[in-house]
């Protein structure tokens, strides 16, 4: 018998980590359709979008107007406008619809993340199924005891710099999922809205 036979931890399969890199790509294009489909094609979402950013370039004009007398186009403010001096009604409600807007769109974007959680809680076992408790890679370094709880789930008998298909496809699902969104979704962020 040979060396690797006796030891099967001393050799991994480069291929099983790119079946897993490549199964989370998928699965986050998958998921990343689905929220798309079911949450942000929809025409309320799309208008809420569109008026975010309108309100936030109204606001904008009209502190600067507040301020300085003027309006300037393609000018913008900061949000640390002085709250010393009384505010004017348009501004108070405009900064209400912009609060208003913001949490409504949160609400979506946060069903979208439940939708995309429960889809990634359903491909764990079935990454146990085909990968089994047999670590797929070894990591470069030595994690401490509370993160071996994630790179190690599904392990057992496993040295200390093991980790499994679960820690690899979860790392790699969310890795891709943010590159996918910050590619594709409007950002309704406040610096983005500004523009």
């Amino acid at each position: 018998m040979s060396e690797a036979e006796l030891n099967p931890y001393i050799e991994f399969n480069k291929y099983k980590v790119l079946i897993v890199i490549f199964s989370a790509l998928l699965a986050s294009i998958a998921a990343e359709l689905l929220s798309y489909f079911l949450f942000f094609r929809k025409n309320d979402f799309i208008k809420m979008q569109d008026n975010l950013i309108k309100s936030r370039a109204k606001l904008d004009k009209l502190k600067l107007k507040d301020r300085t007398g003027i309006i300037t186009e393609n000018t913008t403010l900061s949000s640390s406008y002085s709250s010393k001096i009384k505010k004017n009604p348009k501004i108070e409600s405009l900064e209400q619809s912009i609060t208003n807007l913001t949490y409504k769109i949160s609400m979506i974007k946060m069903k979208s993340g439940i939708l995309v959680g429960i889809l990634f809680a359903a491909l764990i076992p079935l990454k146990n199924t085909f990968f089994g408790d047999l670590p797929i890679c070894k990591l470069p370094f030595e994690p401490i005891k509370i993160f071996r709880l994630v790179t190690q789930a599904g392990l057992k008998n496993a040295s200390v710099d093991d980790a499994g298909s679960i820690f690899i496809f979860g790392q790699a699902f969310m890795a891709f999922r943010m590159a996918i969104q910050k590619a594709v979704y409007f950002d309704t962020s406040s610096s983005f809205g500004r523009m």
